[in-house]
């Protein structure tokens, strides 16, 4: 959180941070508290996204996201992004955006802040 708000806070790019929360069972209601915990100029200098856990070979292909994803990948992600926009955050679905990569991360420029 201290990097974010320092790069948030120092940047003087054209390209504002872009933030992206992984959505899961496990994390779903506690995401409106993640929201709360940025400031006003976090909120204002980034653009915030959503994507679900998706099961893969690393985690055994354990279904991080059955319950709050549902049969609608969407409805959940687009509640989220609602939110966002509520509480003063720039959202971005980055889904048409991404080109020759299966998840941001694996992309030119883009950087992983885990917990």
């Amino acid at each position: 959180m201290h990097n974010v708000e320092k790069y948030c806070e120092l940047s003087k790019s054209n390209r504002p941070l872009r933030i992206r929360v992984n959505a899961s069972d496990d994390n779903f209601d506690t995401i409106p508290e993640l929201l709360d915990s940025f400031s006003d100029n976090v909120k204002s200098s980034s653009f915030i996204f959503f994507r679900w856990l998706y099961p893969n070979e690393a985690s055994e292909w354990k279904m991080f996201s059955k319950e709050k994803k549902g049969n609608s990948a969407y409805k959940g992600i687009a509640s989220l992004l609602q939110m966002a926009a509520e509480k003063g955050f720039h959202i971005d679905n980055r889904c048409d955006k991404l080109q020759f990569s299966y998840c941001e991360a694996d992309a030119a420029n883009y950087f992983t802040i885990d917990p």
